[in-house]
C-alpha cells in the first residue's frame, strides 16, 4: 500500500484485484428439480473424476470437467472458476458459454 493512499482505501483494496467473480448474462432460472438433479450430478462427476485422477481407466479430468460443467449450470462461483481456469484460452471460454447456453435452453424447456 502507498502511503499516498488515504486509510479507509488501504484497508479495502484486494490483495489480487485482477480475479473477483464476474457477473455473466443472467440466464432464466431452471426448475427446482433439474437444479437439484443437476447438482448431484456435478457433485458425483467430480467425485468421480477425483478417484479417476488415481485409478488406471477412469478418465479423471474429463469428468472433472463434465462435473465442472454441469454445476457451473446452476452455480455463478462455478461458473466464475470456470472461467478463471479458462482464461488463458479465450476460444475454449467461448465454446463453453455457447454450450451453457444451448444446455440451458435444452434443459428449460423440459
Amino acid at each position: 500500500m502507498s502511503p499516498s493512499q488515504p486509510e479507509d482505501q488501504q484497508e479495502t483494496s484486494l490483495p489480487d484485484s485482477r480475479w473477483r467473480p464476474r457477473k455473466f448474462p443472467s440466464l432464466p432460472p431452471l426448475p427446482p428439480t433439474t437444479r437439484i438433479l443437476l447438482l448431484t450430478l456435478g457433485w458425483v462427476l467430480i467425485a468421480v473424476g477425483l478417484v479417476g485422477l488415481v485409478l488406471p481407466g477412469l478418465q479423471g479430468v474429463m469428468t472433472l470437467a463434465a462435473g465442472a460443467a454441469a454445476l457451473s449450470l446452476v452455480s455463478q462461483t462455478f461458473l466464475s472458476s470456470l472461467r478463471y481456469l479458462l482464461r488463458p484460452w479465450p476460444a475454449a471460454w467461448i465454446s463453453v458459454l455457447r454450450v451453457r447456453r444451448r444446455v440451458h435452453r435444452w434443459l428449460g424447456s423440459r
